[in-house]
């Protein structure tokens, strides 16, 4: 995360090839939303964290936009 914040332009290996794009963080009153279907998605192996941090704000969110 400090990286992104550093260096915003993040390249993403996937099955068709590497992908650059721009990182943005997603403001804390957004990312609601985002997080939860996170959690959905991930099941309760997630359900630690967020019981420790349950604020939005302790949990960065990154939009990815290509570049």
């Amino acid at each position: 995360m400090r990286n992104v914040r550093a260096n915003p332009v993040v390249i993403l290996d996937t099955k068709v090839g590497a992908v650059r794009s721009t990182a943005a963080e997603v403001p804390v009153a957004d990312r609601e939303p985002v997080l939860e279907a996170y959690r959905v998605k991930a099941g309760r192996t997630v359900n630690g964290y967020f019981a420790k941090l349950p604020d939005p704000a302790g949990h960065p969110v990154f939009r990815l936009d290509p570049v």
